[in-house]
């Protein structure tokens, strides 16, 4: 009895720090939360992005996408094409 209750203390606590790091992930803009500026699009867009390998491309067209927004005040969406518009700053 007492290994059934330390066994069960044990996956409790690990089950508690799973939900603990799970806890503290920022939340993803939502619909009526956008990015209104280029810049702000920009961050955004290299959040999504790691530090490896094919990462590295992400965070190029992050910046290639920076540079065609400040000039036109439209960020294009490379999945699906769109163009949305945002402030140049």
């Amino acid at each position: 009895m007492k290994t059934f209750l330390l066994i069960a203390a044990l996956a409790g606590a690990l089950v508690g720090a799973a939900g603990t790091g799970f806890a503290q992930q920022q939340p993803a803009p939502g619909p009526g939360v956008r990015p209104a500026t280029c810049s702000q699009q920009a961050a955004f867009c290299k959040s999504g992005c790691g530090s490896y390998g094919r990462d590295r491309q992400c965070a190029f067209n992050c910046d290639h996408s920076l540079a065609e927004c400040m000039t036109s005040g439209f960020w294009k969406n490379l999945n699906t094409g769109q163009m949305l518009p945002r402030r140049k700053e």
